[in-house]
């Protein structure tokens, strides 16, 4: 509770004599306003080709919003999905109107995300799904946000395609597309992601 709001009820009672039930009243709309002020905006902010999501949450009870984001961007979307570009802080500030028409604004910030370091890439040689949850996958395991834009893909030694990624899945398991766990041996790859390219071989060992 904030310390002007303790002042307030100190006074009431020392100088009003208020009855009991009034300065109980009081005590009440104190803690909720006091609670009501200090919401904050709820955020999952998730990188992705072009920039960073945020999937922002606004005030409970609020039958409208008015959200400004850091870019200058505006929407009335109850709880909106807002891209950022990399690198650049991340701001909200919301006005919130309630069934009373009383309206509270929140705000917050979050520390700028940088964009991936994609020449550092390192992948694999080796992996042994076995399922001991050691090395059960192959793929660039620092880059699972980014599916959506990358590609990989994985033959075996007699040139037939066993694997291609789809949508956020960009991790080999060691199965075929029929979900039969390929025998262990040599393999080769194709990964692709921000117009760049990797390719090599890979050892799966069972």
């Amino acid at each position: 509770m904030r310390d002007e709001q303790k002042a307030l009820m100190t006074l009431t009672t020392k100088t009003l004599h208020l009855p009991k039930v009034i300065l109980m009243a009081l005590v009440l709309w104190c803690a909720t306003n006091s609670s009501a002020q200090q919401q904050e905006i709820i955020v999952r902010l998730e990188p992705d080709c072009e920039g960073v999501r945020g999937f922002f949450t606004g005030p409970q009870g609020a039958v409208s919003t008015i959200w400004t984001f850091s870019d200058g961007a505006t929407t009335t979307d109850p709880d909106p999905v807002h891209r950022f570009a990399f690198g650049e802080p991340i701001g909200a500030t919301v006005v919130a109107t309630d069934g009373n028409g009383e309206q509270q604004t929140f705000s917050s910030v979050y520390p700028a995300v940088e964009q991936p370091d994609l020449t550092r890439l390192e992948m694999p040689t080796v992996f042994t799904p076995n399922g001991d949850g050691i090395n059960d996958t192959f793929g660039p395991s620092d880059l699972t946000d980014l599916g959506p834009c990358a590609d990989l893909a994985i033959w075996n030694r007699y040139g037939q395609r066993v694997f291609a990624s789809q949508g956020n899945d960009i991790t080999w398991d060691g199965r075929t597309f029929a979900g039969e766990p390929v025998v262990s041996g040599a393999y080769f790859y194709v990964f692709k992601v921000g117009g760049l390219e990797w390719t090599g071989h890979l050892t799966l060992i069972r």
